[in-house]
């Protein structure tokens, strides 16, 4: 029974740790925070469950050098 417990907790964690993918562009993540997909402050990054269904972007207009992102991890 302790194993199962320590096995589910271990489990429960991974699954709550949440994973990011790395922006290169300042401009470009504070375009996806504009749009809802991010919260401020810009710090490099983006919860991927935030953006990994989104299919079009209108950033147009935004001085976005980079629209790709670095890493996921």
């Amino acid at each position: 029974m302790k194993t199962i417990l320590i096995s589910s907790f271990i489990l429960l964690n991974i699954i709550l740790v949440a994973q990011n993918t790395a922006i290169s562009d300042a401009n470009f993540e504070q375009a996806l925070i504009n749009l809802g997909l991010d919260t401020a402050p810009i710090d490099g990054f983006v919860p991927t469950a935030n953006i990994d269904t989104v299919i079009s972007l209108d950033v147009s207009g935004k001085s976005i050098a980079d629209l790709t992102q670095v890493a996921a991890n």
